[in-house]
């Protein structure tokens, strides 16, 4: 998914994530992925939902590393 979202395939992204989210139902990290995802696609209700999945699975979330601007790779602009 992260190879994905780098080269701006969004769409197959989201679908990935959503599979990992689905795969591993107790982590919060492939949610906010998919929140990722979906707020790049314009899915701004779709994205909410995934973040309010992710941050109530994993809530030490908003203090962590995790950095959006990572996936995005050497498209800095796009971010």
């Amino acid at each position: 998914g992260r190879e994905d979202f780098a080269a701006r395939l969004y769409g197959r992204a989201a679908e990935r994530f959503r599979r990992a989210a689905d795969l591993q139902p107790r982590e919060g990290l492939p949610h906010v992925l998919l929140a990722q995802a979906r707020m790049s696609q314009g899915k701004y209700h779709e994205a909410r939902d995934a973040m309010v999945d992710g941050v109530r699975l994993w809530p030490a979330f908003p203090a962590s590393p995790f950095r959006a601007l990572d996936l995005f790779g050497d498209d800095v602009a796009a971010y």
